[in-house]
């Protein structure tokens, strides 16, 4: 049986600005580390990005290998002493829990029924695995931030 998984998505395209972040993690303690590994902490720039540029940033739920819904993390978004960051409580208390399996160390391929965002990169994704999937520029992550080899 395909794993579950939380992916939390954070792109931008079209244009110049372009990323497509997807990070796969079985849980949200993963995915907080991620974000707060990867953007937490920046300015006022990293927020008008998000906003103004249309940028993806949603929690997207799979079940058993398929995506069944997810959350727009939006309105998360949170202000902290001229920090960004999420409010990583409310996000727990709106995410659906997980049916086992959940993700572990072999990738898996993603079935996406429908499209759920016009600007998603998931249309890109094919097999995930657990940490980065950078479906725009094809670096890759392990859960714990380091580079996998192509």
């Amino acid at each position: 049986m395909l794993p579950s998984c939380y992916l939390f998505e954070f792109s931008v395209q079209p244009g110049g600005m372009r990323q497509g972040d997807v990070h796969a993690y079985p849980d949200l303690a993963g995915i907080r580390r991620a974000f707060e590994r990867r953007y937490s902490g920046f300015d006022d720039d990293f927020v008008a990005e998000i906003i103004d540029y249309g940028a993806v940033l949603h929690l997207w739920v799979v079940e058993h290998g398929t995506l069944t819904g997810g959350l727009d993390l939006h309105p998360f978004l949170r202000r902290q002493d001229d920090r960004t960051t999420l409010d990583w409580d409310a996000i727990a208390s709106a995410a659906p829990v997980l049916p086992e399996p959940l993700l572990g160390t072999e990738p898996f391929t993603l079935t996406v029924p429908e499209l759920p965002h016009p600007e998603s990169y998931l249309e890109l994704a094919d097999e995930l695995h657990a940490g980065l999937n950078d479906l725009e520029l094809g670096y890759d992550e392990d859960t714990e931030g380091r580079p996998l080899d192509d």
